[in-house]
């Protein structure tokens, strides 16, 4: 916390999830497949000055940036996969609907 008790690491991992979540919805529109995504994001990590570092087994050894950059990747695929899920349920509700 600094001075003004406020998170300032709490506020960034918000705001790259949020940052991240929004390119994500934003290539899936442009039906980049998967791989492109998962490229896309860690340019933008890279930008925003998070790079992937050894592998880390033991999340209490990890140093915070290569747990935010890990967490960051894992949640971007999630965001990927979710929004096809969505979007195939809603596929699936219209073609119900047509059906009665």
């Amino acid at each position: 916390m600094d001075g003004n008790g406020s998170n300032r690491g709490g506020d960034r991992r918000a705001q790259l999830e949020t940052a991240a979540r929004k390119l994500v919805e934003e290539l899936r529109q442009r039906n980049e497949p998967p791989e492109q995504v998962l490229l896309k994001i860690k340019e933008f990590h890279a930008d925003e000055g998070l790079r992937s570092s050894f592998p880390v087994s033991d999340a209490e050894t990890a140093v915070p940036e290569a747990t935010l950059y890990r967490d960051l990747i894992t949640s971007s695929i999630r965001y990927y996969y979710e929004a096809e899920s969505d979007r195939g349920s809603r596929s699936a509700d219209r073609e119900q609907d047509g059906a009665e």
